[in-house]
């Protein structure tokens, strides 16, 4: 269940109208409802009538507000709009009595009441509420009130002369109650909890970033599962560089889980004195943390470092492609590092499944330990095995090099944007950019790690390339994956990935400015490697595969109950007029 599905099916929830549209649209309503279902042709009454509407849709709407105000839900533009589509609904069928059957258009303005009515209960208790009555309270009042605005006691009375309409209001009722039960047996059949729960939960962190509840049941559901860090310390005499490699997927989407993984990670190491730069291991949604919970429990377990090796002497970076995939390697004594891509051609995270044959092939070649690097830096979403099978080959060629590799004394810089005291850019996290200068046997390698969730296909090469033009050799560009704006925006991929908001040339600017602080920095160094096993709570990939079907059917439910409302709310139509 990517993001990217998330933002295809709520796109909507992000582009409400502001308020002050809300409000108009409530003023245009309010002045089409009387117009249609007026018995009067009085041009003074229909206004009076339009101002009435007006101050009985705010003020209910402000009061909805107020009793719903323990859902950071309900907010006035969400249950504004609510008002304006019940009311749409209703304008419709009124608009159908004025022009077809006029003198029955009582019989229409009363239906399309009940109709608003129905609307707004299945939206209020699938979005807002479990309470029954509060939803009935909520569902009623307004539509009932604006009725008896527009029309006369007398008239009102049509309801009760007529009971027919009111046992129609009950089937219609009974049918939205009827219906979410079916949703919701289906649904829990899957994830043994309450879909619509869950969807309420959903929606709270989606829109409000109240995390509690969506985080309770997914934790609930996820399972226990080991997790890897690897980093790197550079002991220099005036700072202490870091390279963290977490093998856990930022995710899925901002407050839930892991989702900004990248920066506690890198807070949590600046603050124990640390300079961080923030890779991306091999992991896919699967190994999203079920909670932010969790992410402090695996931020504790880095107070418990292991040590695995140390010296003071790397190799020259060296890179190869085979097909599609690029790999890039360093190696640090007994242990490697390999940066993966396809760029320029798109993907998305690498599958877990090469990290075996790769780690066997490092074995072989006496390598003790081998870091693997997603460097996540072009966007798409193609990937097939000819892919993995070149990925492996490439790495597998280049560890054969690496063990041939003479090894040289470095130094090491580093520099990271954070320092500007300034937010780059909307499609830059807040761990910034940081960057590791690496000096061996007479060149420099940059190493560019940016809070970012993807980079846009092509941009990778034009930065490498404008900094190319600088004498600035780039080992590469990488992405920490950040998921803090995934999901909440209007994209293809729904996500900002770098380059939607920066310019290559202002990123080839700051990059450059990081470049000449990591010089100043540059002094010997020697490596440490260590690395953590954590054992947290994991969304896993039966969870995911669950709770997207479990969307997917509900999905198709809402969209057969819907169709199945509409079908019973024009028959009953049809009897009412006929016994009428």
């Amino acid at each position: 269940m990517s993001t990217g599905n998330i933002h295809r099916r709520f796109s909507l929830l992000f582009t409400l109208p502001s308020t002050f549209k809300t409000i108009f649209l409530i003023i245009i309503t309010s002045f089409i409802i009387p117009t249609v279902s007026t018995v009067n042709d009085s041009y003074l009454e229909l206004f009076i009538n339009a101002v009435k509407l007006d101050f009985v849709i705010l003020l209910f709407t402000l009061l909805e507000t107020i009793l719903l105000r323990n859902n950071p839900l309900a907010s006035f533009r969400r249950l504004g709009f609510i008002s304006i589509t019940s009311n749409i609904l209703w304008i419709i069928f009124s608009l159908f009595g004025y022009l077809f059957l006029y003198e029955k258009l009582i019989l229409f303005i009363i239906f399309g009441t009940l109709i608003s009515i129905m609307f707004r209960f299945l939206v209020y208790r699938s979005v807002f509420s479990n309470n029954i009555y509060t939803v009935l309270i909520i569902s009623v009042t307004q539509p009932f009130t604006l009725t008896y605005v527009i029309i006369d006691l007398k008239q009102f009375n049509y309801l009760i002369e007529k009971p027919i309409l009111l046992v129609g209001g009950i089937i219609l009722i009974l049918s939205v109650i009827i219906l979410l039960h079916i949703v919701e047996s289906v649904g829990y059949k899957i994830i043994k909890v309450s879909p619509l729960s869950m969807f309420q939960a959903f929606l709270k962190a989606w829109t409000s970033e109240e995390a509690n509840s969506l985080e309770e049941i997914i934790e609930e559901l996820s399972s226990s599962g080991s997790v890897r860090t690897n980093t790197i310390i550079f002991n220099k005499k005036t700072s202490k560089p870091i390279l963290i490699i977490p093998e856990i997927h930022p995710g899925p989407f901002y407050p839930i889980g892991s989702s900004n993984l990248p920066f506690n990670i890198f807070e949590h190491f600046q603050k124990r004195g640390f300079s961080p730069l923030i890779l991306h291991g091999v992991s896919g949604h699967d190994l999203n943390l079920s909670s932010r919970k969790e992410v402090d429990k695996l931020l504790l377990s880095y107070e418990n470092l292991n040590s695995l090796s140390k010296g003071k002497t790397c190799s020259v970076p060296i890179d190869l492609r085979v097909g599609k995939a690029l790999a890039h390697g360093i190696a640090f004594g007994d242990s490697s590092i390999i940066f993966l891509t396809l760029s320029p051609y798109g993907m998305e995270d690498f599958p877990r499944e090469i990290i075996q044959p790769l780690e066997e092939e490092s074995k072989e070649l006496e390598f003790k330990h081998l870091l693997l690097v997603d460097t996540h830096n072009s966007q798409g979403t193609d990937y097939d095995n000819k892919d993995s099978s070149d990925i492996i080959d490439a790495t597998k060629k280049i560890l054969i090099k690496l063990k041939e590799s003479e090894q040289f004394e470095f130094k090491i810089g580093f520099a990271n944007s954070t320092e500007f005291e300034k937010r780059i850019s909307k499609d830059i996290g807040p761990a910034g950019i940081s960057v590791i200068l690496i000096e061996v046997n007479r060149k420099q390698f940059l190493l560019i790690s940016v809070d970012a969730n993807n980079i846009c296909k092509g941009l990778r090469e034009e930065v490498i390339n404008n900094l190319k033009s600088l004498n600035i050799n780039v080992l590469d560009i990488c992405t920490t994956d950040t998921h803090v704006t995934a999901g909440k925006v209007i994209t293809n991929f729904g996500y900002i990935a770098l380059g939607d908001e920066i310019q290559p040339e202002y990123l080839t600017k700051i990059i450059k400015d990081l470049y000449d602080k990591a010089l100043m920095d540059l002094e010997e160094s020697n490596f440490q490697l260590l690395n953590v096993i954590t054992n947290v709570k994991i969304i896993g990939s039966n969870l995911l595969n669950n709770l997207s079907l479990t969307l997917d059917k509900m999905m198709k439910l809402l969209k057969l109950a819907g169709i199945s409302l509409i079908i019973i709310s024009l028959s009953l139509l049809i009897l009412i007029i006929l016994i009428s």
